[in-house]
């Protein structure tokens, strides 16, 4: 008589053991780093989190169809509830991460939510009341029903959603960036259709898990590394992360200020002293920013750094200048020893408020201009320069 012991057990879980290394790795690079608050960087962090929910229960699932004797029913469908709705929600997590990624964080309106998130529902219908029976042989396991089988409907839907959105980007969008991250995509999905094609012709082979771990893999080092958010030398947000933050609060139609500081003879200081000295002093000053404040610092360029405060019935504009206030004190005329070399910095300061500011630029390129050009825009010699009427006129002028 076949046993159905630990060698018969083991012998159905070597694949999840594999799949389970590579997401533990993943899992801790990906929650042991620091992540943009944007809505697609969310929407990856819960694909993390199900991920993790999933390669528990695929070890439970199989321990309870070996061992069914020994488990409860409700154990026993419980557990495949959990594992088919983390799937589930896993492939919806995916294709909303790479429409809001490739959208610039733009949301959809309210039909397309409807549509997208009723599927979604009827669904969890189905992993509630639907059918699951489970098979035991000599040969492997599996489970198969109405509960077990939403998950290749849903990512066959959700599958192909994101394959025609991709697509979609790739003949609208003249981008080679963006058309080389969609393409990116698609040799994630088509590797993952055929790991699925083969997991229902082949249901004890279990190998859905490898395509999880791959498609998990494959997005975090190709799409969402939190480290492409960083720059390296002041350990700050890039530029990158702060054209992605901007279109984050624009589409969520927040209100905000910038406030940009620019040590304005870096270049100077980068012609008299050596690299290292230049570097250390671009950490010194992100290190004594940080200080100054809990909201994300950004370098977006070699010369300047950018703060964005939300503005709010509880974070109000006084809070912004209460920084202005404390930066222009340590700010202005600031000299730093760096190497036991005392170099002296000459900053300012520019405001920019959104909306108030918005009809001076129609995008976030725009945007980034604009910051890199307020010196010569404005005629004031403060250390702190906000937008106002002759710089307006000067804006208006140099672009006629």
């Amino acid at each position: 008589m076949f046993s159905y012991g630990f060698s018969f057990f083991f012998d159905n879980i070597k694949f999840q053991i594999v799949s389970a290394a590579v997401l533990i790795i993943l899992e801790i690079s990906y929650f042991r780093r620091i992540r943009l608050p944007i809505l697609s960087s969310k929407i990856f962090t819960s694909l993390m989190v199900f991920s993790a929910i999933y390669m528990i229960f695929d070890f439970l699932t199989v321990y309870a169809i070996v061992y069914m004797e020994k488990v409860s029913p409700i154990f026993l469908r419980l557990s495949h509830q959990v594992f088919i709705f983390s799937i589930n929600t896993i492939m919806l997590c995916l294709f909303l991460y790479v429409s809001i990624a490739d959208r610039n964080q733009k949301r959809f309106n309210r039909w397309i939510n409807i549509l997208i998130f009723g599927l979604y529902f009827i669904s969890l219908i189905f992993i509630i009341f639907g059918k699951i029976q489970y098979y035991r042989g000599p040969d492997g396991i599996y489970s198969f029903g109405s509960m077990p089988y939403t998950i290749f409907v849903i990512a066959t839907i959700y599958g192909t959603l994101t394959l025609i959105r991709t697509i979609y980007e790739i003949i609208n969008n003249k981008d080679s960036f963006i058309k080389k991250k969609s393409l990116f995509i698609i040799s994630t999905l088509v590797l993952w259709f055929a790991i699925e094609i083969l997991q229902f012709l082949f249901p004890t082979l279990l190998i859905s898990n490898i395509g999880i771990s791959l498609l998990v893999l494959i997005m975090y080092l190709g799409l969402e590394q939190p480290a492409s958010y960083i720059d390296i030398i002041s350990d700050t947000f890039n530029s990158h992360a702060f054209k992605s933050i901007l279109n984050e609060y624009i589409n969520s139609k927040k209100n905000f200020s910038i406030v940009t500081i620019e040590i304005e003879n870096l270049l100077s200081i980068e012609a008299e002293h050596d690299s290292q000295t230049f570097d250390n002093l671009i950490r010194q000053f992100s290190s004594h920013l940080k200080n100054k404040t809990h909201n994300p610092i950004y370098r977006i360029s070699d010369s300047a750094f950018s703060i964005i405060f939300l503005e709010n019935k509880k974070n109000t504009y006084a809070k912004v200048k209460e920084f202005l206030a404390s930066i222009q004190h340590d700010y202005d005329e600031q000299a730093w020893i760096i190497n036991n070399s005392k170099i002296k910095t000459d900053m300012f300061c520019s405001v920019i408020r959104y909306p108030k500011d918005s009809f001076m630029f129609k995008s976030i390129n725009e945007i980034l201009h604009f910051i890199s050009k307020f010196k010569m825009y404005s005629e004031e010699t403060s250390f702190i320069r906000t937008v106002d009427e002759k710089l307006i006129s000067n804006v208006k002028r140099q672009n006629t």
